[in-house]
């Protein structure tokens, strides 16, 4: 059983990792078949954890397929928006998976965790439009690129300042004034 998971996963790393030309349907076809083979042997792994560990096992590995399949596509029918998917997958599966790890955590803490997610997830997200918007963009359309650029650093900026605000509300007292003032003005609020 092993050899096989081995050897097909050897054989999807090998079609996956060619060199970057599109894929013919035959080729994305059996890339496809191992992929959901490999999916449910990483499953089968996390059937003998239990609690969060088994959640966050079963995360990373769908994410894992999600990830590779978003990839397998960009290989396919390789474009911006392909790139662009893929990139947002990762920053889905990455969201995801920092959720699941929050999961243990107090209260505070995990307020802090899941705001920090969110933070890196909206970044992430803003980053994979822009990379979209700067390929699809003609070398002269230097204006669209520059306002999904502004639009991006805005969105970061609301989900750092977020994010700030929540690790201001862990504190009492001046300290949490002074915190929150300080979080207004390096975040220009």
């Amino acid at each position: 059983m092993n050899f096989k998971i081995i050897t097909l996963t050897a054989a999807l790393a090998a079609i996956v990792a060619a060199p970057s030309y599109a894929l013919t349907k035959a080729e994305h076809s059996e890339a496809t078949s191992l992929l959901s083979v490999d999916r449910k042997a990483a499953l089968e792994r996390c059937a003998p954890l239990a609690g969060n560990a088994k959640s966050l096992c079963k995360i990373e590995a769908k994410g894992e397929y999600d990830i590779a399949r978003a990839d397998l596509d960009a290989k396919y029918k390789p474009s911006a928006k392909a790139n662009y998917n893929l990139r947002a997958e990762r920053a889905h599966v990455a969201y995801s998976i920092a959720k699941a790890r929050c999961g243990d955590l107090a209260s505070g803490a995990k307020d802090v965790c899941l705001t920090d997610s969110k933070a890196a997830h909206v970044a992430a997200l803003a980053d994979a439009k822009v990379s979209k918007v700067s390929t699809e963009a003609k070398t002269t359309d230097v204006k669209k690129v520059a306002e999904a650029r502004k639009d991006a650093a805005e969105d970061k900026s609301d989900a750092m300042y977020a994010s700030a605000k929540e690790r201001c509300d862990l504190l009492t007292g001046d300290t949490k004034q002074t915190c929150h003032a300080d979080a207004k003005v390096k975040f220009g609020r």
